[in-house]
């Protein structure tokens, strides 16, 4: 787990690599990478406030999941359990 400073610095990226290597080691392991506004208003200019570095001045996005939520499965009380 990485630490997130208290004064936390905006990245931006400043060019169309920086916002590549961004994209590749956040946005496409996260589970929100099809549906994610902050991404898509990036693309627009919008400064993400998600969009820090963190204490080893690395950028990282602070909406970051790596893995989806576990949904709760309602179990239907008439539902038959073979085990």
């Amino acid at each position: 787990m990485v630490k997130i400073m208290k004064t936390q610095k905006k990245f931006y990226p400043s060019n169309g690599t920086e916002g590549a290597l961004f994209e590749f080691n956040n946005c496409d392991n996260c589970y929100k990478r099809y549906g994610c506004t902050i991404k898509r208003n990036a693309y627009f200019g919008v400064n993400p406030k998600q969009w820090i570095y963190d204490s080893e001045n690395k950028p990282i996005c602070t909406s970051f999941q790596k893995n989806r939520p576990k949904a709760k499965r309602r179990k239907d009380p008439n539902e038959l359990t073979l085990f």
